[in-house]
């Protein structure tokens, strides 16, 4: 367990931290601590990056399951909520660009992330609303439209509904019927407020972007 000053400290440094290319002796110089101090708890620069991904994934995907469950139809729950994280993550481009960097595996992804979307995943193929072989096989098929199409809007100025467009593609993937992925993918985004987070996730996030 980290000891809550150090965390404290680092979480007040992120501003110095990022803005910087050497990332490990930035933080240890923002926070105020020693290298051995640092080393006992992030190894490399990556160890740092995954550890602020899954933090700030975590909370954001709190606050988009609060929206989630307000609708019935597991599918519209998988749409909404995909739909929210990566215009977020498209709009606030210091945390999109941590995504693109770190990816949404292993560590990196949070705790929630499988959680939330395995839950859907498996009231959908339950209730008749999709069709797959593999919980785990439907889940990496998002995951994988949902990092790739944040980084074709981040990095290669794909337009905002490029986001739509491939998870339509990826919800038909996972068996739902097309015009049914097609209208899915057209509805229009609950706003939701990303108030109350962090130090952390409030720097990099900042003000909650409006959805279209």
């Amino acid at each position: 367990m980290r000891p809550r000053g150090f965390r404290q400290r680092l979480d007040k440094a992120q501003d110095d931290i990022f803005s910087l290319g050497n990332l490990h002796l930035n933080v240890i110089k923002a926070a105020g601590v020693s290298r051995g101090t640092f080393y006992n708890h992030f190894r490399t620069p990556q160890d740092l990056l995954t550890a602020v991904t899954a933090e700030i994934s975590d909370e954001v995907l709190k606050v988009i399951d609060r929206t989630v469950l307000t609708y019935d139809d597991p599918v519209e729950r998988i749409t909404v909520g995909c739909l929210l994280y990566m215009h977020i993550a498209a709009e606030n481009r210091a945390w999109g660009g941590f995504i693109t960097r770190v990816g949404l595996q292993g560590d990196s992804k949070g705790e929630l992330l499988d959680v939330y979307l395995s839950r859907d995943l498996d009231l959908a193929r339950e209730n008749n609303k999709a069709s797959f072989l593999s919980t785990m096989a439907a889940r990496d098929v998002i995951l994988g439209c949902t990092i790739r199409s944040i980084q074709s809007v981040l990095l290669e100025n794909a337009p905002q509904q490029h986001l739509r467009r491939s998870l339509e593609i990826s919800l038909r993937g996972i068996g739902v019927p097309p015009e049914r992925a097609q209208q899915l993918c057209a509805m229009r985004l609950p706003k939701i407020s990303l108030s109350g987070r962090s130090d952390l996730s409030a720097l990099l996030l900042g003000p909650a972007p409006e959805q279209d």
